[in-house]
């Protein structure tokens, strides 16, 4: 399930396509799309530890 969340200022240098990982240990799950429109939608995620919890930000970037 996603659901659009509110839309969020980017700084001008800053990628705008990324996908945003919530990690536990070596276990991931996908909790934010940002497609480069300025809208980012968040993903429902399963439970996870909250120790040595981090994000981890794949940005897309456009080569021609």
């Amino acid at each position: 399930m996603t659901l659009p969340s509110a839309n969020h200022i980017q700084k001008s240098s800053e990628p705008r396509a990324s996908l945003t990982f919530e990690c536990y240990g070596t276990d991931c799950a996908l909790v934010q799309v940002a497609p480069g429109s300025g809208q980012t939608y968040e993903i429902s995620k399963p439970k996870m530890g909250k120790e040595d919890t981090h994000l981890a930000v794949i940005r897309a970037v456009l080569a021609r």
